[in-house]
């Protein structure tokens, strides 16, 4: 079997098994939302540095567009997706990462940076970007299992009370 005959009977079983609902395409948008307000973030933040109204204010070669800027990338995709991806350590680690490489890129291609400045700035942003996915989902999901037994109850008090 070529690799073109085992794609097509792949995706072909794979459409068979996944229903493109409403409901299921509101998932898929919700869980990719995160990544395109990122990296819309990042070439704000990029665009803005180069302005001579925030030159007094923010400086692209600080601390804090080299650090916060992709902690704030970073999270982005984390905040702003499905409770699916809290249960996956990889994805909690990747879409960060994902992210900012699709920032770098799209930079790169608007020729906003140039291909030093992204290697350069790349390894940091990657490495930040993952370890807040990370931390930011452990957080998030402790949060939301901390919801739901306060929820749980305040609904058996409810119960109990009436």
């Amino acid at each position: 079997m070529s690799i073109f005959e085992w794609s097509l009977s792949f995706f072909s079983q794979a459409e068979v098994s996944y229903k493109f609902t409403k409901k299921n395409r509101m998932k898929l948008k919700s869980q990719y939302l995160g990544i395109f307000l990122g990296v819309i973030y990042g070439l704000i933040i990029r665009i803005l540095g180069d302005t001579e109204n925030f030159a007094d204010y923010y400086n692209i070669y600080s601390i804090s567009f080299l650090w916060v800027t992709p902690i704030i990338i970073g999270s982005f995709p984390i905040l702003f997706s499905s409770n699916e991806i809290y249960k996956s350590k990889a994805k909690l680690f990747f879409y960060p990462i994902i992210t900012v490489i699709l920032f770098l890129i799209t930079a790169l291609i608007t020729r906003i940076e140039d291909l030093v400045c992204v290697l350069i700035i790349g390894l940091p942003f990657l490495l930040v970007a993952g370890l807040i996915g990370l931390l930011l989902g452990a957080v998030v999901k402790d949060r939301i299992k901390k919801q739901k037994i306060i929820f749980y109850h305040f609904n058996s008090i409810v119960i109990q009370s009436n």
